[in-house]
């Protein structure tokens, strides 16, 4: 082999020849053009434009669509009522909006479902399967905290907000502190406040009155007032009200509440330490069975 032939072609080499010689149908031409294109039937084309435009549209109507998840709840966010409008919440029941109520979705998730209701009247029906605490609305006074039941809500037009609980019960949530509210009792909660002192719907009229003389009293008047309520709670069926005062912030409340509730229901069975935070199941369970 001649190794010159290679680099410059000079002198000759027979060997290098013959496969140039060989390969030279396939040597690239400079007049030679693309490849040719294959016919393509109209037919197939209108088909192939048309899933194009499909697949398209697909892509962007599935983008524009909200992603599902369990028992994803809808609502109007934020909006005014001016008619009644039931919200379904799915497995976990459903929210009547009476007409005129401003209701705004402060949160839907599978942990959480929060509204805020800013004015008017909404009725919350919630089952079994939603947990306790999963359903809350949020008012300008306080925080309504489901804990399994049905129930009434309704905002007043200077922000304060009244419940009442046909079944199960309720925890008012506000200012660090919570106010139990189980069925067939209510309460009221006031701006910069908080919860009022529940109260059985069935309570003597002289103690509503006193209940709500506490609830509006000045701070330098309160422990007068609630001392008030406390002479006016005379039977097993005021157990309510003076547990909600027992547990009051002031000792002057709270320290005249404790005996006056043990004097009319008792001590409930089981325990020992009646101020033990493991005993306020018993305690609730206790009350509950005084107002039958």
């Amino acid at each position: 082999m001649n190794d010159d032939y290679l680099w410059d072609k000079s002198g000759r080499d027979p060997e290098i020849e013959a496969i140039e010689n060989l390969l030279a149908p396939l040597a690239h031409s400079e007049d030679s053009g693309p490849p040719p294109r294959m016919p393509v039937s109209p037919a197939w084309g209108a088909l192939l434009a048309v899933l194009a435009t499909a697949a398209v549209v697909f892509f962007a109507v599935r983008l524009a669509m909200p992603a599902e998840t369990p028992h994803r709840v809808r609502f109007p966010n934020p909006v005014q009522l001016t008619a009644a409008r039931e919200i379904d919440l799915g497995i976990y029941g459903s929210v009547n909006a009476h007409e005129g109520a401003v209701v705004d979705v402060i949160r839907q998730s599978a942990d959480e479902i929060r509204l805020r209701l800013t004015r008017g009247t909404i009725d919350a029906r919630i089952t079994y399967a939603a947990r306790p605490r999963l359903f809350q609305v949020e008012t300008p006074s306080t925080t309504c905290v489901d804990l399994g039941c049905h129930y009434t809500l309704t905002v007043e037009a200077d922000g304060s907000t009244l419940v009442r609980v046909d079944s199960g019960q309720v925890a008012f949530a506000d200012r660090g502190r919570e106010t139990w509210v189980p069925a067939d009792a209510s309460c009221r909660a006031f701006p910069a406040r908080g919860s009022g002192t529940p109260r059985w719907d069935d309570t003597p009229g002289d103690l509503v009155a006193a209940i709500e003389a506490l609830d509006r009293a000045r701070p330098e008047d309160r422990r007068e007032a609630a001392l008030a309520v406390i002479r006016a709670c005379r039977s097993g069926g005021s157990a309510l009200t003076l547990w909600h005062l027992a547990h009051d912030r002031d000792p002057g409340i709270s320290e005249a509440a404790w005996p006056a509730l043990v004097a009319r229901i008792g001590v409930p069975d089981g325990v020992t330490e009646e101020r033990a935070p493991e005993a306020e199941e018993n305690w609730k369970q206790r009350i509950m069975d005084s107002a039958r």
